[in-house]
């Protein structure tokens, strides 16, 4: 719910930038980021920079709706490269635990069609899949008959979420979008690991230094 400003524009590329003023929603410094979204071959490559005067907290991610050609994801079919998932509580908040997939229905390790696992479910999934590494991996992909989608980032952990609480919301050209119109595959630091120590890769911007990271959307045909 911010606007940003267009700092750079190419014929492949856009860079937006938006600084964050020191006490904005209770965050220290006076945060500056940038993103920039850049086409390059299949991908769209998105990439984000930040730089605080004062140590503040930087877990930036992108929460694009996905869905490959249906009205909703349950036919289409993920894989996710983790065999770790994190549960949540009652306000969906990620707890300091770190489980197995195998054997729930949070086990996408191998292409699996989404709704036969959502149908194990009470309310689809809303949770981050662990690496906890920094290195370029790739972390999912997301394909149909048609097309197949791979998300690559040196993030260290990825939230997938399945459009439990979409509720007829209207987009562009009228498009009504409803439980499971989408999925969203975020990559980030692990969610709420600022409150669990040092179990956890931090995303801590020490002051007057810089942070980056990317994730790649790449697109290609099946």
């Amino acid at each position: 719910f911010r606007m940003w400003n267009v700092e750079e524009k190419k014929d492949d590329s856009v860079t937006l930038s938006y600084v964050s003023v020191d006490g904005e929603e209770g965050f220290p410094g006076n945060l500056k980021t940038t993103v920039t979204y850049a086409l390059e071959g299949d991908s769209l490559l998105i990439r984000f920079e930040g730089c605080s005067d004062e140590d503040t907290i930087f877990n930036i991610t992108n929460h694009t709706y996905f869905n490959l050609g249906d009205d909703s994801i349950l036919d289409q079919y993920l894989r996710v490269m983790s065999p770790l998932y994190s549960p949540t509580d009652e306000y969906s908040l990620t707890l300091d635990e770190v489980l197995e997939t195998e054997g729930t229905p949070y086990d996408f390790r191998d292409f699996t069609k989404i709704g036969s696992q959502l149908s194990r479910l009470d309310q689809g999934i809303d949770n981050n899949y662990v690496w906890e590494h920094t290195g370029d991996k790739l972390m999912a992909q997301l394909k149909n008959e048609k097309l197949q989608l791979n998300v690559y980032s040196d993030l260290p952990d990825m939230h997938v979420y399945t459009g439990y609480y979409l509720n007829g919301e209207q987009g562009k050209y009228g498009k009504i979008y409803r439980k499971y119109a989408g999925i969203a595959l975020e990559c980030q630091y692990y969610p709420n690991g600022i409150n669990y120590g040092d179990r956890y890769l931090l995303p801590i911007l020490k002051k007057g230094e810089k942070m980056s990271h990317y994730i790649r959307f790449e697109l290609k045909g099946v």
